[in-house]
């Protein structure tokens, strides 16, 4: 939930009021279940982030809207896409508006118009990133600059019908539960479906079965998704279109101010199964019988007609309405005062009379809560693929494509970065929505590295 800058004293007074959270949320780890020591991360997120500034912890998250601080009021959603980010709209204009850019840059009014589409999120550089951390063996650390272990960095290898894992960080305000949608395509201008979300859980603990908002963490929680049995990966990316068989997975939280979430590039390990058959061949004049392996091929997946999925999202907020004011005006005829009169040094009580006096008294009388309920239906489309099989083709003699267990996520670092920047105490109950609070007019220094997908 957002409130308008343009607030009087007397409203923001009211704003700690306020019983909402509109949480902020990163993706900043995933992997699949065949080979969970190689992390990859949503699209734009920067794993250099030390989230101390009041803005700058903000700049890498993605928004699926054109305006990357944004209210209710002033939404626009996209179905498709990677979204936007304050370093991506921030990138462009530096890179190809430098006068826009340099005039602008230190203010956070620059993120809350709509950007220009050439903002967006950058999705093959960000594939290729992915890839060059990957060939090189670059490894980060999980939580941040400075915290946790080691963990390898490159595109997530995934199986079909196997499983992958989702890690998100809340910025600010309540975790929320993500929903996850695949392209086929790898380059999330298309959903083929929605991925069936398995279970959810805090960081630091193993996943159990199931999923509510009850079992999620403040800050880090992790979501396993299943993957379609027959899920055909073909993108292709780099050099020569030498990055080959990726998925965009997109994953998403339901804030009204977002949502925000990130997509995450995964790439598709398979291997085609091969039968034996026996052929008669000639050799040396003689006709033998051969037995021969022969690789087959999966079925070209048929496209069904577009169909329309409507998500509505529905969000209760209570909030209090400034109080009312109401004046009474009293006519006194006859007002008698007592007053002291000092005469030789002596105190000497004496009174009068005033008359015909008007008091003017204000009231200020206490407004109840008002509930509101904020409805908000977003239509997607999804190309549901049909054909090949509806079982794995995937052979399990071979190790790569077997389920591995889980690495430990280690000790995970305390709460502290989930607070409403510049909020004194942090107990007024508020947790705006984009993070302008405060000073955040201060400087806005982008990642180049992240916005540059390494």
């Amino acid at each position: 939930m957002h409130f308008s800058t343009l607030l009087t004293t007397a409203t923001v007074a009211l704003v700690g009021l306020t019983d909402i959270t509109s949480a902020h949320a990163v993706i900043m780890d995933a992997w699949g279940s065949n080979n969970p020591k190689l992390h990859g991360w949503g699209l734009g997120f920067s794993y250099k982030n030390t989230r101390r500034d009041p803005l700058g912890r903000l700049l890498d998250v993605a928004v699926f809207d054109r305006t990357v601080f944004h209210d209710r009021n002033n939404a626009t959603y996209l179905n498709y896409g990677c979204g936007f980010s304050g370093n991506s709209v921030g990138w462009h204009l530096k890179t190809n508006k430098p006068g826009v850019w340099n005039a602008q840059k230190r203010k956070k009014t620059f993120f809350e118009r709509k950007a220009d589409p050439e903002g967006r999120i950058n999705v093959p550089r960000g594939i290729e990133g992915l890839a060059l951390h990957e060939n090189k063996g670059n490894v980060r650390r999980r939580w941040g600059p400075q915290d946790g272990r080691g963990v390898r960095t490159g595109i997530p290898k995934v199986v079909a019908g196997r499983t992958m894992v989702v890690m998100s960080r809340t910025i600010k305000g309540n975790a929320r539960l993500l929903n996850c949608r695949i392209d086929y395509n790898g380059n999330g201008k298309t959903w083929t479906r929605h991925l069936k979300l398995l279970s959810c859980g805090r960081a630091g603990r193993p996943l159990t079965a199931g999923c509510s908002v009850n079992k999620l963490g403040k800050v880090f929680n992790k979501f396993r998704f299943q993957l379609p049995p027959n899920m055909d990966c073909r993108g292709s990316y780099g050099a020569n279109k030498g990055i080959k068989n990726i998925c965009i997975v997109r994953c998403q939280e339901g804030s009204l101010n977002g949502p925000f979430g990130g997509c995450v590039p995964i790439q598709q390990r398979r291997r085609n199964p091969v039968r034996t058959v026996v052929v008669n061949k000639t050799v040396g004049g003689k006709t033998v019988r051969v037995t021969q392996f022969v690789t087959e091929t999966s079925k070209s997946p048929a496209v069904q007609p577009v169909t329309t999925v409507t998500n509505t999202i529905i969000e209760t907020v209570t909030r209090r309405p400034p109080p009312r004011m109401t004046v009474r005006v009293v006519k006194v005829v006859k007002l008698p005062h007592r007053y002291i009169v000092y005469i030789n040094g002596k105190a000497t009580p004496t009174s009068a009379t005033k008359v015909n006096q008007v008091i003017t008294e204000t009231v200020t009388v206490t407004a109840k809560p008002v509930i509101e309920t904020v409805t908000v239906i977003q239509k997607e489309e999804f190309q549901d693929e049909t054909g090949g099989t509806e079982t794995s083709e995937d052979d399990d003699s071979d190790p790569e494509l077997k389920d591995q267990q889980d690495e430990e996520d280690g000790e995970v670092p305390a709460d502290g970065d989930n607070t409403p920047a510049n909020d004194g105490d942090g107990n007024d109950g508020n947790d705006g929505d984009d993070g302008d609070e405060g000073d955040n007019d201060g400087d806005v220094e982008l990642d180049e590295d992240a916005e540059m997908g390494y």
